[in-house]
Formats: structure tokens, sequence, C-alpha cells
């Protein structure tokens, strides 16, 4: 699961499945995540930090 639990649940369906498509195994590790995981990775950030109004990323 990308992220706790309650980031997890408040992204967006579409974020969620992007980063379901994305995974691999060892990504949780640094195992040379793919350039689709990053940009899902980037893009879930964003979204946290605009929802929850803080315009910084999270550890996430």
């Amino acid at each position: 699961m990308w992220g706790c639990r309650a980031h997890w649940y408040a992204l967006p369906n579409n974020l969620r499945a992007w980063i379901g498509r994305a995974y691999r195994q060892g990504i949780e590790r640094g195992d040379h995540p793919s350039k689709s995981w990053r940009e899902a990775h980037a893009a879930a950030l964003a979204w946290i930090g605009q929802y929850e109004g803080t315009g910084h990323e999270h550890d996430g």
C-alpha cells in the first residue's frame, strides 16, 4: 500500500489505480522504482498536499 491508510484512502480512485498498475515487488525497499511508479508517487504526493491544503509533500 502507498502511504498510510488514511492517505491511501484519501486518494481518488484514479491515482490509487495508477499506483497499483505501476507497483512491482521490491519498490517498498527502494529496488529501482520504474518511471511510472515515480510519476504516480509524485502525483499522489502533490494531490495529498493540495487535499490537506499544505502545498507541500508528505513522506506517504
